[in-house]
């Protein structure tokens, strides 16, 4: 079998790697239905065919866990997106408090807008690493921990694929 078969699988589906930066984030707050669709067309990739990918029970478990704040008049705002994001991509990984752990160190000296475009930076570059795109920056230039999250979520997202592949 080739190297790349998860490329491949990818292809065929359409699907691209491909993280909304913070300025692609909806400007108007979404009621929960809407951010529910929202992540279904942009995570598509995170998730196997037969897989719920975000639930309305999941987004407010991050909320009773504190990963997330509260939404403002059951809306939610750029932020909680840019949030959602991060925690949707690492929750295959990571445990919700390693989850948490981790938010909390990336945006300790950040502007959220910043750290979010940096993590989605970092995520796309791992995957096309680990997809074996060779025209992608390497991820040299990164935040070390930023860098072994990534390259974690690119992995776990490189195996499932070829599982995928092979059922």
């Amino acid at each position: 079998m080739g190297e790349n078969k998860a490329v491949m699988i990818l292809e065929e589906k359409n699907e691209k790697i491909v993280f909304p930066r913070w300025a692609e984030l909806p400007e108007i707050d979404l009621y929960m239905d809407q951010l529910i669709s929202f992540f279904e067309k942009k995570l598509a990739f995170l998730f196997d065919k037969d897989e719920k990918g975000v639930t309305s029970t999941m987004i407010n478990n991050y909320v009773k866990h504190k990963l997330i704040m509260p939404p403002v008049k059951k809306k939610y705002s750029r932020e909680h997106l840019a949030y959602l994001f991060v925690i949707i991509t690492l929750k295959k990984v990571f445990t919700m408090s390693e989850i948490k752990m981790i938010i909390e160190k990336m945006t300790a000296n950040g502007i959220a807008s910043t750290v979010y475009d940096d993590f989605c930076d970092s995520a796309e570059c791992a995957c096309a690493s680990v997809f074996g795109d060779k025209k992608i920056p390497r991820l040299d230039g990164f935040d070390p921990l930023l860098k072994s999250v990534s390259l974690a979520a690119a992995y776990k997202l490189y195996s499932q694929k070829l599982i995928e592949e092979r059922r």
